[in-house]
């Protein structure tokens, strides 16, 4: 794949604009009538939210039904009304088949609790059944994590680790600085802007690139958001690639050699989106011809890293596992069970559910 093909199809990750994670948008009048209009609803939610969470959800809609299950849980309850976790997609798919033959279906949301919904992409909806995704909730810590490789490689704090391990007192070389840096970030979304955020206040100059950029308005993060097709302009003068892309058909392999050829000599890239997007081997070489100055992978293909592949010992990459989300920042629990709580609300005075990104509504 060539830098200067055209890359329409592709998506962000955070194509939904979902409603501020920090705070459920009900009123309290709506709070208060879900309250009874939650009765007869079946909820069925991962039992991973700490017992406080668990109690406030179950508070905030106390007519209705929780049942709570370990996150593998093989089997779902046939009459739930909304789930609520990242269950296996074997699981998923048995509750949409006996949805879709029963005569009285119930069931209407499955909301996830990660951005990424990928691995349900495939599944065949029952009529009536949507599913939301927690676009929103993993900002802080995703574009954080990101951002802290990507100051480590620029300040040789990978070299000075292994120089600690080795108890060796010298100088790695050379660092660099974001102030009048040039950074294109692909894969614009909620998590690329707080990403661009971060770098814009350090000095860089951003530019954000998604498949639409009507869908994403111009704002003091970026100097421009910039349509996909048009990357090949930019990607020559550019000092760091960050990629927060999706995974699908038009991003599998879309870091190739080609890609990393044209990339500025001595630039950085790194990759928090989806392993599968990267060519392993094309990234290699271009670190060990010193053509990129260096390499950051929170995600990889496959995961976990087996622990033989010649990843882990690519001279100036920084390798973490698929650790940037998650559950790892207290806030970004917070923020998933608010937005869990505003969808669950929603549903129970019947209301559309935000958030949606099954059914697509793209074409």
């Amino acid at each position: 794949m060539t830098t200067s093909e055209t890359r329409e199809n592709m998506t962000t990750s955070s194509a939904p604009t979902p409603v501020s994670a920090h705070v459920p948008t009900s009123t309290p009048h709506a709070q208060q009538t879900a309250q009874t209009a939650g009765e007869g609803m079946h909820i069925v939610a991962v039992d991973r939210f700490y017992p406080a969470d668990r109690q406030m959800m179950q508070a905030s809609i106390p007519a209705a039904r929780f049942t709570w299950l370990a996150p593998k849980s093989e089997h779902l309850p046939a009459d739930a009304t909304a789930v609520v976790g990242n269950f296996p997609v074997a699981a998923v798919q048995e509750l949409f088949t006996a949805q879709s033959h029963a005569s009285s279906p119930r069931l209407q949301l499955i909301q996830l609790l990660s951005a990424g919904y990928d691995k349900y992409m495939n599944l065949a909806l029952p009529q009536g059944v949507v599913i939301a995704n927690a676009s929103g909730a993993y900002d802080q810590a995703v574009s954080e994590h990101a951002f802290a490789q990507l100051l480590a490689l620029m300040k040789n704090l990978d070299q000075y680790a292994d120089l600690q391990r080795e108890h060796r007192w010298q100088s790695a070389g050379e660092v660099r600085s974001l102030v009048g840096a040039t950074v294109v970030v692909l894969g614009y979304g909620h998590i690329g802007e707080a990403f661009a955020r971060l770098c814009t206040a350090m000095g860089a100059k951003v530019f954000g690139f998604r498949r639409n950029p009507a869908h994403s308005a111009n704002s003091a993060a970026v100097a421009q958001v910039v349509a996909m097709d048009s990357l090949a302009e930019y990607l020559p003068s550019a000092d760091v690639v960050m990629s927060f892309l999706p995974s699908n058909p038009q991003t599998v392999g879309f870091f190739d050699e080609s890609f990393f050829s044209t990339m500025k000599q001595g630039s950085f890239f790194a990759n928090a989106g989806r392993g599968d997007a990267v060519d392993s081997a094309a990234l290699q070489a271009s670190l060990r011809a010193g053509h990129l100055a260096g390499a950051a992978l929170d995600v990889t293909n496959p995961e976990p890293l087996p622990a033989d592949s010649s990843l882990w010992d690519t001279p100036r990459l920084i390798i973490t596992p698929h650790v940037a989300g998650g559950w790892h920042l207290p806030q970004s629990v917070v923020n998933v069970r608010n937005l869990t709580m505003t969808n669950l609300t929603h549903l129970a005075l019947g209301e559309p559910v935000e958030n949606v990104v099954l059914p697509s509504s793209r074409a």
